[in-house]
C-alpha cells in the first residue's frame, strides 16, 4: 500500500460514502458529531465492551482486534462468532449497525477489510459476513464475493492514496451531504478555499 502507517478500517466506510469526508477525518483530523452518529455510538456501547459468552461448540468474542499488513489496515470486529470443529466455516463476523435494515456499499466494504484481515492472521477462510440492524434487530447474511474484494482492496488502495497526497478531494455536493455531520465545516456549496477558512485553527 502506498502510505506507511496502518490505517482504520473503518475509514473505509468514510471513503465509500464520500471521499472529502474520509479527508476532512483522516487527513485535516477533524471530526463533528450529529444524531446520527450519536445513535451509532450508543448501539455499539455493549458491542464494544469486549464480553465474551460460550455455548457448546460455539464461542462469542466482541471488540476482537485485527490487521492486515497486505492491506494496510487495521480495525476492531464488533462481534466473531467461532465455531468447534468440523463446523466450517469456523469463523462469522458480526458487524453492527443501527439503521433498520437499508444496504449500503460502504458497511459490506467495512465488513470485507475486517474478513480478509481475519484471513490474513488465521490462514483460515471467511466465506460470508453478517450486518446485525440494530435498528429492526435484524441480521442480513453478506456474502464476501471476489467482486466485493476487489472493491474493498480498490477502497484500500485510495485510501492510502489520499493519505499519502495529503489530498482533499472537492465536494460532492449531493444528497449524501444532507445527513453528513461534516456539512458545517465542509460546506459543500462552498469549495475547497470554504473548507480551509472553516478549519483554519485546525490547520495552522
Amino acid at each position: 500500500m502506498d502510505s506507511d502507517e496502518d490505517l482504520p478500517i473503518s475509514a473505509l466506510s468514510h471513503l465509500v460514502y464520500c471521499e472529502r469526508r474520509a479527508a476532512i477525518v483522516h487527513v485535516l483530523g477533524h471530526w463533528d458529531e450529529n444524531e446520527h452518529t450519536v445513535a451509532g455510538h450508543i448501539v455499539h456501547q455493549r458491542v464494544d465492551s469486549g464480553e465474551e459468552n460460550s455455548t457448546p461448540g460455539l464461542r462469542v468474542l466482541r471488540s476482537l482486534h485485527v490487521h492486515s499488513t497486505r492491506l494496510g489496515l487495521r480495525g476492531v470486529i464488533d462481534a466473531l462468532e467461532v465455531r468447534d470443529p468440523p463446523v466450517t466455516p469456523r469463523f462469522l463476523i458480526i458487524e453492527t449497525k443501527r439503521s433498520k435494515r437499508k444496504r449500503w456499499a460502504r458497511d459490506e466494504i467495512q465488513l470485507c477489510a475486517q474478513a480478509m484481515a481475519l484471513e490474513e492472521m488465521t490462514g483460515e477462510a471467511v466465506s460470508h459476513g453478517v450486518i446485525f440492524h440494530a435498528g429492526s434487530k435484524r441480521r442480513r447474511t453478506v456474502p464476501l464475493t471476489p467482486e466485493l474484494r476487489s472493491r474493498t482492496e480498490s477502497a484500500a488502495t485510495r485510501l492510502h492514496e489520499i493519505m499519502r497526497r495529503r489530498e482533499v478531494p472537492p465536494p460532492v455536493n449531493d444528497e449524501r451531504c444532507a445527513g453528513c455531520s461534516l456539512r458545517g465545516p465542509c460546506q459543500p456549496a462552498g469549495g475547497t478555499g470554504t473548507l480551509r477558512a472553516s478549519l483554519r485553527g485546525v490547520l495552522e
